[in-house]
């Protein structure tokens, strides 16, 4: 009888799971300089759920009229999703969309190319490192994310080669870059901001990747237990989900404070700004926080404080 029971609860609580995810569909088109669509563009979704396993993109191809259509289940119907784009002969590019809001991805054929090389600590070249196009900016303001590509194997990668040489292709030749490079060991790692309007050549020199531990506290100096603190690339705020982390490096992430308050982020990118926010909803407290990831340890202690 009690197995009966525990059977029907587990059952129960699967029911409910699914429940509470609802089916969104993210449409729109694809279009040129001359506003004409195009077809065969590869379209991809990154899928908003935290807990939904690699790969996380959705992929479409438009049709002749440049349009397209995904569709998928998710527990956040709500949240924007992350649109990305890349055709032949085309410069990849991007936006956040809003589920049941057709939204226009319009390309650009100036097509730029960022180039450069890969070393290590004593300026030897790295050969096999991962170089991504990770964000791309608003050339109107730099402040302002336009498009994301994070761990899209479509998006505008290269692996170095022996001579820790890379070459990035696909890029519009227009607004900043943010690119990251990751050794092939997957413990050190490097990210600097191009331009790929200008002649200049990046070298990524790998360091070990970044440790941030911090303690939380609340107004009156104790333990904030059981809050959570999220983090996020500075420059990409309003951009980024929840949770956005390409192996074997960490972009953005969440944690909660333990008992103690204490929190750990791991594999942080040395050289990229990222920022801290939490929030303790029922006093109103938050506290925000920014740092540049260094190799190795780093630690902070925070407190909440009431910003009303």
């Amino acid at each position: 009888m009690k197995r009966t029971w525990l059977c029907l609860a587990l059952a129960l609580l699967g029911a409910a799971a699914v429940a509470l995810a609802e089916e969104v569909t993210i449409t729109g088109r694809v279009v040129g300089p001359d506003g004409e669509g195009i077809a065969g563009a590869v379209v991809g979704v990154r899928h908003p759920d935290v807990d939904v396993p690699p790969p996380r993109w959705l992929e479409a191809r438009t049709g002749r009229d440049g349009r397209f259509s995904i569709t998928f289940e998710t527990e956040s119907p709500r949240e924007l999703c992350q649109v990305a784009v890349a055709a032949e002969n085309y410069a990849s590019d991007g936006l956040p969309a809003a589920p049941g809001e057709p939204c226009e991805v319009r390309l650009t054929d100036a097509v730029g190319a960022i180039t450069g090389r890969v070393v290590d600590a004593e300026g030897e070249p790295v050969a096999g490192a991962e170089v991504r196009a990770t964000t791309l900016y608003d050339p109107e303001d730099e402040t302002r994310p336009r498009a994301y590509f994070g761990d899209w194997d479509r998006g505008p990668r290269d692996v170095s080669d022996e001579n820790g040489a890379f070459e990035l292709t696909g890029i519009a030749a227009r607004g900043d870059v943010l690119v990251m490079a990751v050794g092939p060991d997957g413990e050190t790692g490097c990210s600097i901001v191009c331009d790929p309007d200008q002649p200049f050549q990046p070298t990524f020199y790998l360091e070990p990747l970044g440790m941030l531990e911090g303690r939380l506290l609340d107004e009156d100096g104790e333990p904030a237990a059981g809050v959570t603190i999220h983090l996020f690339p500075e420059r990409a705020v309003g951009l980024w989900g929840a949770i956005q982390r390409p192996p074997p490096v960490t972009l953005s992430d969440r944690a909660t404070a333990d008992e103690e308050g204490r929190f750990r982020f791991q594999k942080l990118l040395p050289g990229l700004e990222y920022s801290l926010y939490a929030s303790e909803a029922v006093r109103g407290l938050v506290v925000r926080h920014r740092f540049i990831a260094a190799p190795g340890e780093q630690s902070v202690e925070l407190s909440l404080a009431d910003e009303r």
